[in-house]
């Protein structure tokens, strides 16, 4: 065993042991390996490696072996100066760096590096504060917490060695699934500063309750709040609704109203959806449901291309759910007096004061026939009304005698079939009768229907088509004053 004495009381004496020292240390021999006393002549114990010893014996007399009285100098460093240091560790800051050991000037306190963080061994630390603060979290039942779950709280008057904090620290027992970690790697060495933490797990149960976390032998609590999970009925109406429109004529502002509950605690946000379908669309924009139970908004747009007539089934997404829209298109027919410019069929059907006219097959009265009108609340159901006729006319409005179509295209009666003006009762109005073209009749979408006709008797000149009532009965006639505004679209089924 190699023993040496460390100190010695004159210079000359302490350079003349360390050169001594050091020339025995460079000597090549097996001894080199052997174990190590500094301070005294006593061998070291069979566990150390190193032993420093001094003049100090216990109760029973029993000597360190040392004949004076000292301590180990650690290297000491800044806090600064210990980053930097450990900047050098490269790739052995979890190797052979692990156990380095120096004395922390600006913590007055004794670190370890213990492959990832500096441990300070002085004595336990303490806080004399913990702002706890009202922290409060949100959750939902049976789902993971991602998002809203960290939080800074502050503490005060720290004493005693450096608190280290590691990233996914229990800080909590486990309630109802959740649990309080820190947030992050975190060394407290000074006197106030602030801890981050964060919740984590899945609850298990919904209801308030608090959950308790320690840090440095003082506790907070963190309020949660577990909600039922919240969950969209999607509810398809029971009959099922119909989109009508005409190939080639573009859908203007038709909506479709699906029912919907709400499961839980609304609001909920629903994700934008969309489908195409024989030239349309339906969106079902992403909207935020705020009452329990309500209707979704579907939007149908776009021109149909379908070259048949018919109805058609359209299963269109609404959220995770599909429901069945009914979508009827019709392929208007073409009348031969338009020329060859092809222009499809119109629904003569027109709204006055407030009302919806549909234009239908000629009633008898005084031994003529008559355009005779039914009366609707809306322009959807006089569109779909089964006695509704079509016309053709030119959008660019000429004067024309309008022969009259089915609603399947064909001709209505015989080709001598058209609206006319007829006189009738009194000086300021006149009825639309089917016999005969001795009258034009003005149309033009999106303004007043109005005929023109110099030789009339009765019928004034450049009137307006409105509804005339005459004995109990509803028809279409000429008046004076304002005239009806004649659809923009063709036939529904």
């Amino acid at each position: 065993m190699r023993t040496f004495k460390t100190k010695y009381k004159s210079t000359c004496k302490n350079r003349h042991w360390f050169l001594t020292l050091t020339l025995f240390l460079l000597i090549p021999s097996s001894p080199l390996l052997a174990q190590v006393t500094v301070g005294g002549t006593t061998d070291p114990q069979n566990f150390s490696i190193l032993e420093i010893v001094t003049g100090y014996s216990d109760s029973n007399g029993k000597s360190d072996g040392g004949t004076e009285f000292g301590g180990l100098r650690l290297p000491r460093l800044t806090t600064e100066q210990r980053d930097a240091l450990q900047a050098s560790f490269g790739s052995e800051m979890n190797g052979k760096a692990k156990g380095l050991t120096i004395y922390n000037i600006t913590s007055d306190c004794v670190e370890t590096w213990n492959g990832s963080l500096w441990i300070g061994l002085c004595g336990p630390a303490e806080i004399r504060l913990l702002s706890c603060g009202n922290n409060t979290i949100t959750v939902t039942d049976g789902t993971e917490i991602t998002s809203g779950n960290t939080f800074t709280i502050s503490y005060y008057d720290k004493t005693g060695a450096d608190i280290v904090l590691t990233d996914d620290q229990i800080l909590s027992s486990t309630l109802n699934g959740l649990t309080v970690k820190a947030n992050g790697n975190q060394t407290l060495s000074a006197t106030d500063g602030n801890i981050d933490i964060k919740v984590t797990g899945t609850p298990t149960a919904t209801g308030n309750f608090t959950l308790p976390y320690t840090v440095a032998g003082k506790t907070c609590s963190i309020r949660v709040i577990s909600v039922t999970p919240t969950t969209l009925n999607i509810q398809c109406p029971s009959t099922t609704p119909t989109i009508s429109g005409n190939k080639g004529v573009a859908l203007s502002g038709s909506t479709v109203l699906i029912p919907y509950t709400i499961s839980g605690t609304p609001p909920f946000t629903l994700p934008e959806s969309s489908d195409i379908f024989n030239g349309l669309t339906a969106l079902v924009p992403q909207q935020t449901l705020t009452e329990a139970s309500g209707n979704i908004i579907a939007i149908i747009t776009g021109t149909p291309v379908d070259n048949t007539q018919g109805i058609y089934t359209w299963s269109i997404p609404v959220g995770e759910t599909t429901c069945n829209v009914n979508v009827s298109i019709t392929t208007p027919p073409i009348g031969t007096t338009c020329g060859n410019n092809n222009i499809p069929g119109m629904a003569f059907v027109f709204s006055y004061g407030g009302k919806w006219y549909v234009v239908k097959k000629s009633e008898m009265m005084n031994s003529r026939y008559y355009a005779a009108l039914n009366e609707h609340d809306s322009e959807d159901d006089a569109l779909r009304d089964p006695e509704a006729v079509q016309f053709c006319y030119n959008p660019q409005s000429y004067y024309i005698c309008l022969p009259v179509y089915n609603r399947d295209g064909s001709r209505y009666g015989t080709t001598n079939n058209y609206f006319s003006m007829n006189s009738f009762s009194d000086d300021n109005n006149g009825i639309l009768s089917f016999e005969g073209c001795s009258g034009s009749i003005h149309v033009y979408a999106g303004d007043e229907m109005s005929y023109s006709n110099g030789g009339l008797g009765k019928i004034p000149k450049s009137g307006k088509l409105a509804p005339i009532r005459v004995g109990g009965k509803l028809y279409l006639g000429a008046v004076s004053g304002t005239g009806g505004i004649l659809t923009t679209k063709g036939l529904m089924y």
